[in-house]
């Protein structure tokens, strides 16, 4: 998504732009429909332009725990800080500042609106807040029903943790009860 210097610099705010996630360069990301919604909010000064950015789109994702595919509305954020060339800043390394050479008349963010969807992105996604997920042991769907598994298989390399007595444990180590002087 292109940003041009008149809209930056003269445009109103806020602004509301849609984008074709094909244009963005979207491949990680399994949207629901091909357009993305970017609302900016620009504050402007002779020099800068700081613009807030809102990006909402639907993802088409699948469960963690029972594996079914859901949707769900990303609303990710964003702040970027557009300055003339002339205008200096203390920190020129800042990842939040771009500078607008005299040559260049717009800028390109894709790559922010992509950031800022990836980071509203879950580590583990679910389709409910307490899906209960797969049996480990047939497979079956617990959301739907309990299971008849009565496959207690126990692993005979834990057997020695069985025997372990934790709260003696803890006592002598400090962790259940603080010990005087």
């Amino acid at each position: 998504m292109i940003l041009s210097r008149k809209e930056l610099f003269e445009g109103n705010s806020p602004l509301t732009l849609s984008a074709k996630a094909s244009d963005l360069a979207f491949h990680e990301i399994n949207l629901v429909s091909d357009e993305v919604s970017v609302i900016l909010n620009i504050s402007k000064s002779i020099s800068t332009a700081n613009v807030i950015g809102e990006v909402l789109a639907g993802v088409n994702e699948q469960c963690d725990r029972c594996l079914k595919k859901f949707k769900k509305e990303i609303h990710g954020t964003f702040e970027l800080i557009v300055a003339d060339e002339s205008h200096r800043y203390s920190k020129p390394d800042d990842s939040t500042i771009t500078v607008l050479n005299p040559g260049k008349d717009s800028i390109d963010i894709s790559s922010i609106i992509l950031e800022s969807i990836i980071l509203e992105k879950s580590m583990k996604e679910v389709c409910i807040e307490n899906c209960k997920g797969l049996c480990s042991w047939c497979g079956a769907d617990l959301n739907l029903s309990d299971c008849k598994c009565e496959n207690e298989e126990f692993d005979k390399r834990w057997e020695p943790l069985k025997n372990l007595n934790l709260p003696e444990l803890e006592n002598n180590y400090g962790t259940s009860k603080k010990k005087t002087i």
